[in-house]
């Protein structure tokens, strides 16, 4: 038996990463999102959810290496606050990580191989809400370049905060993101 989670909006699904009932968190075995993803049909057009807790985890959309090495250090999106939403807008394997502590090789990681639009969604079940419209300053509905981009192009970074404009930036270097999130989380403090 397959239990789905998604909900189709307009043609398009909005899937759950993990399931409803889970989330994005530290699986109970390392195959898990896998299994997950194997089990999902992706999209153009489509939406992941990663709802996770914001003090313990994290969403960082990485190249096949870093998602390979369980490393991050230059992601192509950075998601730190909870629930992030982002939308699968290039066909192509995504990649995504969390970075927080070793949950990665716990098995916190997914790969979701987007397909090309459907014109007739691929699942359906009840939907919970709404996705956020690209105007919504909740989460972003950015996605950075597929695998398939060469790890020598220049990313940029998306810092999702709730409730704080998104800051988009093309990073110098580790130093700078860090600054950068040390700076997001002063101001969401402030709010």
């Amino acid at each position: 038996m397959v239990i789905t989670n998604s909900v189709c909006i307009y043609g398009h699904v909005q899937h759950i990463v993990g399931g409803e009932n889970f989330g994005w968190t530290i699986p109970e075995y390392k195959d898990y999102y896998s299994n997950w993803s194997s089990n999902q049909s992706f999209h153009v057009g489509d939406t992941l959810v990663f709802e996770f807790e914001s003090e313990f985890h994290n969403v960082m959309q990485v190249s096949r290496r870093e998602y390979d090495e369980c490393a991050s250090q230059n992601p192509y999106q950075a998601f730190i606050i909870g629930p992030a939403t982002v939308a699968l807008i290039q066909e192509g394997i995504q990649y995504f990580i969390c970075c927080t502590a070793d949950y990665c090789n716990l098995g916190q990681k997914l790969s979701a191989a987007v397909q090309p639009s459907s014109s007739t969604p691929s699942t359906l079940s009840t939907p919970s809400s709404p996705p956020p419209t690209s105007q919504s300053h909740q989460n972003a509905d950015h996605v950075g370049p597929s695998s398939s981009s060469t790890d020598s192009l220049m990313r940029t970074t998306t810092i999702i905060s709730s409730g704080v404009s998104s800051f988009s930036f093309t990073p110098l270097g580790f130093r700078d993101w860090v600054l950068l999130v040390c700076v997001t989380f002063y101001i969401a403090l402030m709010a």
